[in-house]
């Protein structure tokens, strides 16, 4: 059996967000 424990899924939704929000931050830097 293997079980994948809930904080890896976290971590990877939590960089997953990070990476969103840095490209965000990165757009918005280059529009101003």
């Amino acid at each position: 059996k293997r079980l994948f424990p809930p904080l890896a899924e976290s971590e990877l939704i939590f960089e997953f967000v990070l990476n969103l929000g840095h490209l965000d931050f990165e757009f918005v830097s280059d529009s101003r």
